[in-house]
């Protein structure tokens, strides 16, 4: 039987973040946590912030600061070839 993949978010008073699909952490600061999850990247912006908890085994991850926004990124792929590449009228 498959099973869904499913991710679940839940923001306390602005101050901790509790995230479920959770697969890698891109990037982060005391501003910014970049994360790739089950339902695509997700960008956290805020100050302070700091891992209290992480499992990726698990796909968990715990986030205390100020959270000011919660942003998925669409990828978009970039047009492949240069100059030359380019169809000459």
């Amino acid at each position: 039987m498959n099973k869904a993949v499913q991710s679940k978010i839940e923001l306390i008073d602005r101050g901790v973040l509790r995230l479920d699909g959770v697969e890698d952490i891109l990037s982060f600061d005391e501003h910014s946590v970049y994360l790739k999850t089950v339902q695509g990247n997700l960008n956290i912006d805020g100050n302070d912030l700091h891992i209290t908890r992480l499992c990726l085994e698990e796909g968990e991850l715990v986030l205390s600061g100020h959270i000011d926004g919660l942003y998925y990124v669409i990828q978009t792929e970039k047009k492949k070839g240069g100059l030359f590449s380019r169809a000459k009228s």
